[in-house]
């Protein structure tokens, strides 16, 4: 029997990426974590010496692995650095392992790679490998009885590298995880979504195991049912196979389910015999190898019942067991013991335990943080002996990602605890008994070898275990699981499938195919079989050998029996002479392959024994003189006695890579050691030909189907055939020969042979069976293309006579028939009719258009061959041209007899099936159609299509329905139907009640139509009422539509609004990032001035003037003039005095700065933060002499908290999306011991932006131990800030080290400061916000009223501390009132009261006596509470306490006094306090007007106030004007901060007008001496401050320019005259200035309770005097406004250029009393309301296609938009132009009215489409096609200025396409240049557009094609068709009787007008 063979490609001398790179790699780098001592040196310098002589070199731990590179990682990877590169799988991806180091590289081949990372770790790697983890969507699992590993959730790629004990996790997004495993690993499998470990075993194990299987063995009787006694060790052994869901996951132990339904068992996996050898992930299946049994084993993974593992537990539980001695541990083991807790408890401090439990952390219950453990000591266990070499990590998992975005996947499963290094207090500790842990997967048994057979072999002494496994699946769907057994040369394939409800997989027979190795390839495998040739297989079916070009070929003719001696026990080492490899050498060079595919050598090609020519005169079929007749190939590629070229070269194959194109590369290893990879041909490059092989197996036996498949592969890559050329001569060959065609004498296949012009030798020689010639020979050559090219040339001067032939034209040939015992003869019309299913599905696509007329020839050969004449007329029609081939069919080689014996299938049908004309039919009449045959998987396009046109053409016609009613599909015997077929029926029952149209475009998203590009590749014909549908959706497609429906409508801005959590990173670099300033210039603010800035204020420069009111980094200007009279060095004083007040508002400046830059900076991971400095000296003109303060008396450490603000301005410039860890956190650390102010300032930024959580337990601890005070201060409030409302048990107990009163009474008294106290008290009310928790309630009331302490701090600044206790019981009692539980008997308000007003002092309670027992020696305070220090807190804690309660009775206490008595005994900023925190408790009644501040005032206050002038003279007048001057200011203060309060963020105009006159009124003030003297000037200055601040509240990111001019104005006073201005007031105008362009102009403020809150604490009205002052309220609380910051910036941003833009917005408010108004009107980018009182938001106008966020829909889009830097997609209207180009909309305007003018139809200008668009594609289409001056083009400018007017106008640019081809068929039709297939999409698009017409089926508004054009075009059609039926109609009766002429108008004609076949039967 002759053999197939077929050739590789692309043979390279493959080395791997990672061995080149390892050779410049630096190695291992050990970290020096201590000095050594002199002998610890010494010892290091002998461990570092080596006597090796380098032999060992090579002996290192060297593998990789390949793989082809998926899809989802693409992109990550170019953003590695590691170049472009193809994606998807178009690469492969390569890990190399060598010893610690892990290289992971990408390429095409070994020399195209680059580098993407490598890896280092400390201890050898045992495994290098890819995996996926799952961070599942929901912790809980309420679904127990699903247990597939196929989680719904986060995906994350991984790569990871294993030591013996660690497991390193790296994903694409960045992460690093580390998980500490509790035992020695030996193997590592990936499974679907997890990982499986197998546990080193102990010596006594692996002593077990031999005996065991040597008694095995050797023993004849069955030694499972014998009585003899196992040996056993002393105690049963653990489980030996554990998984890992997730890194942060605790390992648990796999358990097993074995046995049927009724008596199947439940235990841990702890058979040492026991070693799994192959996983996979789809299906999860893994196989076991039992070393005892000699069987294999394949087991389904799934997670594990509850049940179950509690089953698996309880056998546990009955056995005795210790944990085993570690192999490096010697001595004896812990004991053993009965108490099962005892055994298998996962101490704390004990990780190496290999029990199934784990600790429960919520039993540890020690205050010291103490663990306990019964376990023994921790020097038996073999974790913490001296001889273990593994790492030191606790039993648990950690990672150097933030845990929000890494949060465990069961966060709720208990962690193993840190180990501690203190054995001895280990042994004096308790825990209570540990909770079982729990396994997450079990092992399901599906099937297992006989072992009969097996014992046999290990009573041989042969070990059956196999050394390879994987799945194969043919290419006809049948499944194998295939695995290697050396030992015997056995490559066994196990036959699997599933079962019919695809729940469980049915297993058949073994079968056994020879093998020596073996590698898996794409639906085949790669052997290398026993006499070292490659053969190719497919199933158990043999394909062919495999030539693989380049080799040498060995001229032995058996090399089985010509091998060295040296081939024994499957291990290859010859001699290079012996396999042809001599001529190599010793040492092949690093080569690549040449165009003619030899590996080069560094040798001279002179050298080489066997070239190139000599071994294709070895392949060639030609006789040569070499060759004896007998190793002639024939035309199918036989091979007749060839040995395979590969015999004695090949030793083993090595990798194995599948891309995603097709492409399949394999590497091998030749005997000399050299690696090569080479290409595995594809099986055909032709779309259709795959579709072709498809329908084949759709129809055919699976056995004829498989050789149908393996003899065209054979055929297309035989040696010698040249893969650029087409395959479809050699398919129509191959199926022709394979029906029994006689292919010699088929005038079919002589006619595509693309050899026949070349050379007759070549075509005589592949269908010449033998040297005898023949009489046909002759004739042949004379009729070839050949002979004609040969006669051209002919010369007369050689003598030779010219050949002229007798009979020219077609050969005669001998009549033969077809072969009926051939594959195909008895299925001939089966594949006819599955082949032009397939001819009519790639009709509907435009690409493969030019492959259909020699398809087409092939189908028509059949259709004659058959007598069917329907299926004749029917490529007649479509290709004319072939009636030529009609011509020549004078006989058929299906004889009339064979003809009646064919077997004709129950589908196939008489009459050809025409796609076209069936949906044509189903337009003009639906009831006359039946349902169209289909092939499932095959015809897919078919389906679509014709699923499509029904929903949308029959409206009524229930989903349900539409595929049975109109699609036939063809299921044969045998087969199993598709599961598309449910899928689909799924699909169409999912459809939604709703217009045709929307149930059309949701119908192409189940289909798969997911984009404009994939209609772009079907048919004008089938596309236009698929993009019909399209535009009926565009203008308001519905909001709750999948997110895929909307791209494939053309509303991409909507697409990419719900696609944005995936492009969240790219687009905050794309808005944050600016371009790179220089370090000289950097002032914190370079981000400022960006687009954004200029798209909202491009009419002025408010941008730049801010950062100068802001600068602070540059020296100031000191102009001082000097007068006559003052000497030089007392001008020097005055001009640093002038300095000193300059650096009072300098200092002041970086508060501001903060607020301006807020999260507008995405660090670089590998910088440090740009810091600015503080400048703090001067420059004097005119010389810019420098002055600085050297030469007056300043406040020592002036710059403290200037430096601290500094540092939290530009920490709070980090936008919260960026990713910050804990190491560059730590890398932004000060250089040396010491701290900065501005480092700590860094810190509590982080924390307020959310990034502190990410900072490591251990390096806080460092930072709070070095006791700089502003560090503990930025530390505590940030992580509280951060942590706020969790009542987080961590944080608290490092707040209450600084809060003494939350320790016990007993406990050490700390020095904590007395600042970092009072961070921590407010920290405490953060971290229990809104909680109301009794005790911390409690704690924070009595704090309030706290006895001064010992320490200087705490008796001269108690105010401070006061009030953050008073803000921090607000906090934790907002709005809570007196309703909660728990607190009403500690009757909270009264105290508070008490508090406020005076009065004498509660008795103490014994704690508080305990706690307060040390007091103060300096000062002495009697029974009544002094006011001063805990008024401000309570009334603050009362307001906050009843916030929007509405409590008549507080509001009253709060209400100012009415009388002057009462006044004189309330300090004047007391009650500003007080009407603040009345305004907090009546919240729904405070108003913005002037009626309601004044309101708030008392009669007295009103008539009095700034009345001196008045009254002076009147004596019956006794009033203190003084008293009620101060007080108006005060109260009218507070009232306008509470209108700041609610309307913050609101741009209310009525508050905009009501503080503006408050602001101009107390600015008059200070310019009166008359009114200014009866308040003072520092009083009207700080409440001037207060409404000020409040007023820049209420425009919060508006860039107000009356605000800013305000603020600007308030700025300049600096100098002597101004010496009311303190530090205080210059923060809070530099505050009041930023908050207008809060985080460049993106934020604004909430008004929720929380936010607030937040703004009480940060615009408390009481201002520092100094830079250091923090009597009366830290300047730390200052930044906590970010709390109260929120996005709500609408930034639109063009979907097609990505270029922000102007776009109007309307936004509808829900009813309220802050805005009165229900619709406003903006124009975005702009500040939009609080989200919450808004109900809807659209975009509106004509510029833009409108969107709408609803509250009752799509309201989540809007707040995830909000998340991701405001950002809004929106898609430009076609013939619409942007408001910067068109601000007022004239041009647009006068371009429409010049469309819509008659007379301008005929054509376009470019100037007017260019006045009223702006689109590139429409302008290029406009000045070449609308703008001809040629009177011969002027009707075709015409037509296509109606298409482009058409399409523009009426917002339909797609179907331009459809207009052009239009009018090239129309064209066509005259120069018979079009085929049939496009004129039937014509008549298609006609029908359509009829319909369309007739049934009202859209906007009578808007037609589809434009009529006048529809009209043209066929009025044009049916002129040319009506003239060739008038000049030919012998032609038409010509057909009619039968008779065929190459007629292209012909067939136009008859497709045109509806002509039925001659024959009738159509």
């Amino acid at each position: 029997m002759p053999e197939e063979m077929i050739s590789t490609c692309h043979t390279l001398e493959f080395n791997p990426f990672g061995k080149r790179h390892i050779d410049h790699h630096p190695g291992p780098i050990h970290l020096q974590t201590r000095e050594l001592r002199g002998q610890d040196k010494l010892i290091k310098g002998f461990s570092n010496v080596s006597i090796d002589d380098g032999q060992r070199q090579g002996t290192q731990n060297e593998c990789w692995k390949l793989r082809a590179a998926p899809g989802a990682w693409a992109g990550s990877l170019n953003e590695c650095g590691a170049g472009t590169g193809a994606g998807g799988g178009l690469y492969e991806e390569e890990l190399y392992i060598n010893n610690s180091t892990v290289v992971w590289s990408k390429g095409s081949d070994c020399h195209t790679k680059k580098l993407i990372k490598s890896f280092t770790v400390e201890s050898p790697v045992i495994d290098a490998f890819w995996c996926t983890f799952v961070l599942p969507e929901s912790l809980s699992n309420p679904n127990q009885d699903n247990v597939s590993l196929d989680t719904k959730g986060k995906i994350e790629e991984c790569v990871c590298v294993l030591e013996s004990t660690i497991l390193n996790v790296y994903t694409s997004a960045g992460k690093e995880y580390i998980a500490s495993l509790p035992f020695q690993v030996s193997r590592c499998w990936v499974s679907m979504n997890c990982l499986l470990f197998e546990r080193k075993l102990t010596p006594d194990e692996l002593s077990l195991a031999n005996v065991l299987q040597t008694k095995m063995a050797t023993d004849t009787s069955d030694l499972l049912s014998s009585n003899q006694t196992l040996p056993s060790a002393s105690n049963q052994p653990l489980p030996i196979l554990f998984s890992l869901v997730h890194p942060l996951d605790e390992v648990a132990p796999v358990i097993c389910r074995t046995g049927g339904t009724g008596n199947s068992k439940v235990s841990y996996i702890n058979e040492t015999c026991q070693s799994i050898v192959f996983s996979s992930q789809e299906p999860s299946l893994v196989m076991t190898y039992d070393s005892t049994l000699g069987t294999h084993t394949i087991w389904k993974i799934r997670r594990a019942k509850v049940q179950e593992g509690y089953v698996a537990i309880g056998v546990m539980d009955s056995l005795s067991a210790t944990i085993p001695q570690h192999p490096a541990t010697p001595g004896p083991s812990s004991g053993s013991s009965s108490d099962f807790h005892s055994q298998f408890t996962l101490s704390s401090h004990s990780p190496s335990g290999f029990s199934p439990l784990r600790v429960s952390m919520s039993r540890l219950a020690s205050p010291a943080g103490q663990s306990k453990s019964m376990s023994p000591s921790l020097s038996q266990l073999p974790m913490f002996s001296q001889s273990y070499s593994g790492s030191p990590l606790p039993a648990g998992s950690y990672m150097t990602q933030s845990p929000s975005q890494t949060r465990s996947p069961a966060a709720g499963i208990a962690r193993t605890p840190v180990a501690s290094n203190n054995s001895s207090s280990i042994a004096e500790t308790y825990v209570e008994p540990a909770e079982p842990l729990l396994p997450e997967l079990c092992m399901e048994q599906l099937w297992s070898e006989s072992v009969i057979g097996a014992r046999a072999s290990l009573r041989e002494g042969i070990s059956g275990k196999t050394s390879k496994v994987f799945l194969s699946k043919d290419p006809i769907g049948q499944c194998y699981i295939c695995y290697l057994i050396p030992s015997k040369n056995h490559l066994r394939c196990l036959k699997f499938e599933e079962s019919n409800d695809r729940s469980q997989l049915i297993f058949g027979a073994v079968s056994i195919v020879p093998a020596r190795d073996v590698a898996k390839l794409k639906n085949c495998y790669l052997i290398l079989d026993l006499s070292f040739n490659l053969v190719l297989y497919t199933g158990i079916t043999k394909v062919a050998k495999v030539h693989v070009p380049g080799l040498p070929m060995s001229s032995l003719s058996d090399s089985s029996t010509h091998l060295s001696p040296r081939f024994t026990g499957g291990t290859i080492t010859p001699r290079l002479s012996d396999i042809g490899l001599s001529h190599l050498g010793p040492a092949v060079g690093m080569g690549r392959l040449s165009d003619a595919g030899i590996i080069t050598s560094s040798r001279p090609a002179s050298s080489m024994d066997i070239r190139f020519s000599d071994e294709v005169n070895l392949l060639s079929p030609v006789p040569t003189e070499s060759m004896s007749n007998s190793q002639i190939m024939d035309e199918s590629s036989h091979f007749t006695g060839l040995q395979a070229i590969t015999s004695g070269l090949v030793a083993s194959i090595k990798d194995s890579v599948l891309l995603a194109d097709g492409k399949t590369f394999v590497v091998l290893e030749l005997a000399s050691g050299l690696l090569i990879k080479t290409r595995i041909p594809e099986l055909t490059n032709s779309k259709i030909i795959m579709k072709c092989l498809g329908a084949c197996r759709s129809v055919l036996p699976r056995d004829v189907a498989l050789l149908v498949f393996t003899r065209w592969y054979s055929m297309r890559n035989s040696p010698g055939h040249d893969n650029n050329q087409s395959d479809w001569p050699l398919f129509m060959q191959c199926i022709l020969g394979l029906m029994g065609y006689d292919i010699a004498k088929l005038q079919l296949t002589r006619q595509c042979d693309p050899n026949e012009s070349l050379s007759p030798g070549i075509s005589c020689k592949k269908s010449r069976p033998s040297d005898v010639g023949r009489e046909e020979d002759w004739l042949t050559l004379l009729s070839s293309t050949y002979h004609d090219n040969f006669m051209k040339n002919y010369d007369p001067v050689s003598g030779l006579k010219p050949v002229v032939t007798a009979t020219k034209g077609k050969p005669t040939c001998v009549s033969a028939t077809i072969d009926t015992k051939a594959v195909l003869s008895g299925h001939i019309k089966v594949v006819l009719f599955a082949l032009h299913l397939v001819y009519e599905e790639c009709k509907l696509h435009s690409s493969l258009m030019s492959e259909l007329p020699i398809f087409a020839k092939l189908l028509l050969q059949l259709s004659c061959d058959l007598r069917m004449t329907s299926y004749v007329d029917h490529y007649f029609r479509d290709w004319p041209e072939l009636a030529e081939v009609l011509q020549d069919q004078d006989t058929s080689q299906i004889s009339p007899d064979q003809l009646k014996c064919l077997h004709t299938p129950i589908f196939f049908e008489p009459v050809a099936p025409s796609i076209y004309n069936w949906l044509y039919k189903l337009i003009v009449s639906p009831d006359s159609v039946g349902p169209f045959p289909n092939l499932s998987d095959v015809c897919e396009t078919t389906k679509q299509s014709i699923l499509l046109f029904v929903v949308i053409l029959s409206r009524d016609l229930p989903n349900e329905s539409l595929a049975s009613q109109y699609i036939k599909p063809i299921v044969v015997s045998g087969h199993r139907p598709s599961s598309t077929n449910t899928s689909l029926q799924t699909s169409l029952t999912e459809l939604k009640n709703g217009p045709h149209y929307e149930r059309a475009v949701l119908l192409m998203t189940k289909l798969g139509l997911e984009s404009t590009k994939q209609l772009d590749m079907l048919a004008p014909g089938i596309v236009l009422p698929l993009r019909d549908a399209n535009l009926m959706c565009r203008p308001k497609p519905p909001l709750n539509w999948p997110v895929k429906a909307y791209n494939i409508i053309g509303r991409e801005d909507i697409y990419k609004q719900l696609d944005m959590e995936n492009q969240n990173s790219k687009l905050v670099k794309r808005w944050l990032v600016e371009s790179t300033v220089k370090p000289k210039d950097e002032d914190g603010m370079e981000n400022i001035g960006d687009k954004l800035a200029r798209l909202r204020f491009k009419d002025d420069l408010r941008i730049g003037e801010v950062r100068r009111l802001l600068q602070s980094c540059k020296p100031v200007k000191i102009a001082v003039t000097q007068r006559p009279e003052v000497s030089d060095h007392d001008f020097i004083e005055e001009q640093e005095r002038h300095l000193y007040m300059i650096c009072s508002r300098t200092m002041a400046l970086s508060v501001g700065r903060g607020m301006l830059t807020l999260c507008t900076y995405v660090p670089v991971d590998t910088e440090t933060l740009p810091v600015p400095k503080l400048c703090l000296s001067g420059r004097a003109p005119p010389r810019n002499t420098a002055v600085d303060l050297s030469h007056i008396d300043t406040p020592s450490n002036m710059e403290a908290c200037s430096s601290f603000h500094n540092g939290v301005a530009a920490g709070l410039r980090i936008a919260n999306t960026s990713s910050v860890d804990s190491t560059w956190i730590v890398y932004n650390k000060p250089k040396g011991s010491e701290m900065t102010n501005e480092h700590a300032g860094f810190l509590m930024a982080l924390g307020l932006n959310g990034h502190l959580s990410n900072l490591a337990v251990l390096n806080v601890h460092e930072y709070l131990c070095k006791g700089h005070e502003m560090t503990s201060i930025a530390l505590l409030l940030g992580i509280a800030a951060e942590k706020r409302g969790t009542m987080d048990v961590n944080v608290m107990r490092l707040l209450s080290i600084h809060v003494s009163v939350f320790l016990p009474p007993s406990s050490t008294e700390l020095d904590v400061p007395h600042s970092v106290q009072v961070a921590a008290i407010l920290g405490t009310g953060f971290l229990y916000q809104n909680s109301a928790h009794r005790h911390v309630v409690e704690v924070l009331l009595s704090e309030i009223n706290r006895p001064p302490g010992p320490d200087c701090d705490s008796c001269t600044d108690r105010e401070g501390y006061s009030l953050a206790a008073g803000l921090a019981l607000g906090l934790v009692t907002m709005g809570k009132g007196g309703e909660s539980h728990g607190l009403s008997e500690l009757t909270i308000a009264d105290t508070l009261h008490l508090l406020m007003v005076g009065g004498h002092k509660q008795q103490m309670t014994a704690v508080q006596r305990e706690h307060y027992r040390s007091l103060s020696s300096q000062t002495k305070e009697g029974d009544m509470i002094n006011v001063n220090v805990t008024s401000p807190g309570a009334t603050l804690a009362l307001g906050m306490m009843f916030f929007n309660t509405e409590n008549s009775t507080v509001a009253q206490w709060l209400c100012p006094p009415d009388t002057q008595f009462l006044l004189e005994f309330v300090r004047p900023d007391f009650l500003l306090l007080r009407v603040l925190s009345y305004s907090l408790v009546m919240w729904s009644s405070v108003s913005p007007t002037i009626q309601w501040v004044n309101s708030t005032l008392p009669d007295i206050v009103s008539m009095f106030a700034f009345q001196r002038s008045r009254y002076k003279d009147d004596p019956s007048v006794e009033v203190d004007f003084e008293t009620m001057s101060q007080a108006y200011c005060n109260i009218v203060a507070g009232a306008c901060m509470a209108v700041g309060l609610k309307f913050a963020g609101s741009h209310n105009q009525s508050a905009f007008n009501t503080l503006k006159g408050y602001v101009e009124k107390f600015m008059g003030f200070l310019t009166k001496p008359l009114l200014w003297e009866q308040a003072g000037k520092s009083v009207i200055e700080s409440c001037l401050m207060t409404i000020v601040v409040s007023w820049s509240m209420v425009m919060c990111g508006s860039g107000d320019l009356q605000v800013l001019k305000t603020c600007r104005h308030l700025r300049s006073r600096v100098g002597t005259m101004y010496n009311y201005v303190l530090y205080g007031s210059h923060m809070m105008v530099s505050m009041a200035t930023s908050l207008l362009f809060l985080g460049g102009c993106r934020y604004s403020l909430s008004t929720k309770p929380d936010a607030i809150a937040a703004m009480l604490c940060a615009f408390f009205p009481k201002y520092p005097t100094h830079s250091n002052d923090n009597r009366y309220h830290q300047q730390a609380f200052r930044h906590l406004y970010v709390l109260a910051a929120e996005m709500r910036i609408i930034i639109p941003k063009d979907s097609t250029s990505g270029a922000p833009c102007h776009v109007p917005l309307k936004i509808t408010l829900k009813p309220n009393n802050i805005h009165k108004l229900d619709e406003i009107e903006v124009m975005a980018p702009c500040i939009i309301p609080e989200i919450d009182i808004i109900d809807k938001l659209e975009v509106v106008g004509d510029r833009y296609w409108p969107i709408q966020f609803e509250q009752e829909s799509n309201w989540q889009q809007l707040k995830t938009l909000l998340e991701f830097q405001g950002i809004l997609f929106v898609k430009q209207r076609a013939g619409q132009l942007t408001y910067s180009e068109d601000p007022k909309g004239y041009r647009s305007l006068v371009a429409r009215s010049l469309t819509k003018d008659q007379s301008g139809h005929k054509t376009i200008k470019p100037e007017v489409i260019k006045s009223f668009t702006s689109d590139s594609r429409v302008m290029a289409f406009v000045k070449n096609f609308c703008n001809s001056e040629n009177s011969t083009e002027y009707e075709l400018s015409a037509l296509m200025s109606v298409a482009i007017r058409d399409c523009v106008v009426n917002e339909k640019l797609e179907l331009l396409p459809s207009y052009l081809f239009l009018r090239q068929v129309s064209e066509g039709i005259a120069a018979q240049s079009c085929n049939n297939i496009q004129l039937s999409q014509v008549k298609l698009m006609k029908a359509y557009c009829q319909y369309r017409e007739d049934s009202n089926n859209a906007d009578p508004n808007t037609e589809l094609i434009n009529p006048e054009y529809l009209i043209s075009v066929s009025s044009h059609i049916d002129h040319q068709l009506n003239a060739f039926k008038t000049e030919n109609e012998t032609s038409l009766l010509q057909y009619n009787s039968g008779q065929y002429k190459t007629s292209t108008l012909l067939c136009h004609y008859l497709t045109w007008n509806n002509i039925p076949c001659p024959s009738g039967d159509s």
